[in-house]
Parts: C-alpha cells; structure tokens; sequence
C-alpha cells in the first residue's frame, strides 16, 4: 500500500517536470517529447515482455516472474534517477532551465 501511494507520487512528478525545468516556451516540446519516449517505450516494453514470456515458459517458474520483477524496479530506478540528475547546474546559471 505505501509503495503504490510513492509510485503514485512519483507518476505525479514525472507529469509536472517539464514545466517545473523549462521555460514556460518550450513546456510543450519537452512534454511532447517525453510522450513521444513512452509511447517507444511501451512498444519496446511490449515486445519484450511478449519475448521473455516464451523463453519462460520452459523453466519450472512462472512465466511472468522475471517480467514482475522489472515491473516493479523500473519506477524505483526512476525516482533516483530524477534524484540525481535534477539538480541546478550551468544550464540553470545560464536561464536554459529554471531553478529549482
């Protein structure tokens, strides 16, 4: 339960970053951007899971187990990632991108 309401949380702060770096300008091609990424990633991750699902299904586990676990450290991977590389640095001293 708690880890759905941080993956909730972080879902929400994944949706605001661009108008939270960005000037208010280029908000749209960022967010633009960043859908145009998922829906890639979705295909990607569709693909993949279609292909590690029949390479599992020989072994004695289930075949989604694998799949779950990824599933499940791909949004922890990405709250750290925006933990380390949200930070001011010379694009925010040079007005590319807003303080935080």
């Amino acid at each position: 339960m708690l880890l759905d309401i941080f993956l909730v949380a972080l879902s929400t702060i994944a949706n605001v970053l661009p108008s939270d770096l960005f000037s208010s300008d280029s908000v749209a091609s960022v967010s633009g951007l960043s859908g145009t990424g998922a829906g890639l990633g979705t295909i990607v991750a569709f693909k993949l899971i279609g292909y590690l699902t029949d390479a599992n299904q020989s072994l004695p586990t289930h075949s989604f187990d694998s799949i779950m676990i990824v599933a499940g450290l791909v949004p922890f991977i990405g709250m750290i990632l925006v933990l380390i590389l949200v930070r001011n640095n010379s694009a925010t001293q040079q007005g590319l991108v807003r303080p935080l």
